[in-house]
């Protein structure tokens, strides 16, 4: 063999090291890119959730028997886990901590959770997700209008008085349907009120009604001082809640702790379905509210994480409400806003299958069918 002959020779061994290596490498770059990092020395992120929303109780659940730390801790044994509850007593508190990064996952009302999709369109730091959802209210079930136990006894007579809400809530949008519906949009004088002070003014007397959400119907009437003059499913609009994180914060190798997270909610939900009586006891002792109340919102409540085409029709429907009375400035695609992605990895990841696409698409929630 001559000179050029014994250099092709090398060259060729050469090129096949090398080819050698490039491919070890690509497969070593795509299995990091395929693996969840399991080598966290450390995980800390802040909860948000709300006791004053029965809808989001969910989120008790998984607190009371600590069934995230549990999983993470499965996941990450060496691993500093540190997991914080925060109780915010309403949902706009929330999207503004977690604007400003001091909460990662929160459980909200469906109105806050729209406004945290308005909100990233103007902000840089947040780019709001709903992942799931928590509590489900059929047709708007879980929500009243309530009035004094001596006070009217019809819709009809709200006419010329004045009746209470948090104002851009998803009451305030159930009470606006209520009073279209009864021909009386101009004939009651909206007041905005918070709840705590809505209730007190409906318990003396102060006022025609109050337009609110569990536990607090429930709650007036167990205590003899309210009544239903209403109730939220004879609108047929379903009232629904919210589980939204900030993907900012997923996108920063956190997406396998949100799909564990995502595990202890259906697990959370599966036990509310499966063993009511210890739901119901465990919302009592976080909660703070009576078992006579936490009993029945077990039963009407739909505690489902899933979202179907049918809800973001019902978002949808509620986006404009908000524009409507100028709690957002325009619309947005509600689309940019739902990521069910994470479910379905967390539903296969435990074994089982998501919604078909028929079912999805169906215009009613699979009777039996919880994650």
């Amino acid at each position: 063999m001559g000179v050029n002959g014994k250099m092709m020779s090398i060259s060729y061994k050469y090129f096949k090291i090398l080819l050698i290596f490039i491919v070890l490498l690509l497969a070593s770059c795509s299995s990091k890119q395929s693996k969840p990092n399991l080598d966290k020395k450390s995980i800390s992120l802040t909860i948000g959730y709300q006791t004053p929303t029965a809808q989001t109780w969910g989120a008790t659940i998984i607190k009371n028997q600590k069934i995230f730390e549990k999983k993470l801790l499965e996941m990450y044994p060496d691993a500093e886990i540190e997991i914080q509850w925060f109780n915010s007593s309403s949902g706009v508190p929330l999207v503004n901590a977690m604007s400003s990064g001091k909460v990662q996952i929160a459980f909200l009302g469906d109105m806050p959770a729209l406004l945290a999709g308005a909100k990233s369109v103007e902000l840089e730091q947040l780019d709001a997700k709903i992942v799931a959802i928590d509590g489900k209210g059929k047709n708007g079930m879980n929500q009243s209008i309530i009035a004094p136990i001596d006070g009217i006894n019809d819709i009809s007579q709200l006419k010329g008085k004045e009746v209470s809400v948090p104002y851009g809530s998803s009451a305030h949008k159930m009470l606006l349907q209520t009073l279209k519906s009864n021909n009386l949009l101009n004939k009651v004088t909206i007041i905005d009120q918070s709840v705590a002070v809505g209730l007190e003014n409906v318990n003396t007397g102060k006022i025609a009604a109050h337009a609110t959400w569990e536990p607090y119907p429930t709650m007036a009437i167990k205590q003899g001082k309210a009544k239903i003059l209403f109730k939220g499913e004879d609108t047929k609009v379903d009232y629904l809640s919210a589980v939204v994180v900030n993907k900012k914060w997923v996108d920063e190798e956190n997406e396998e702790i949100l799909i564990t997270f995502l595990e202890s909610l259906n697990e959370a939900h599966k036990l509310i379905f499966n063993k009511p009586d210890k739901a119901a006891e465990i919302f009592h002792i976080e909660t703070g509210y009576d078992k006579e109340i936490t009993k029945e919102l077990v039963k009407s409540i739909r505690f489902d994480s899933a979202i179907y085409h049918k809800d973001l029709k019902t978002f949808e429907g509620s986006i404009k409400f908000l524009i409507e009375v100028g709690v957002i400035d325009k619309e947005y695609n509600i689309k940019d806003l739902i990521d069910d992605s994470y479910l379905r990895k967390a539903v296969e990841k435990n074994g089982s299958k998501y919604l078909t696409e028929e079912e999805y698409k169906g215009e009613h929630w699979i009777e039996d069918k919880i994650y």
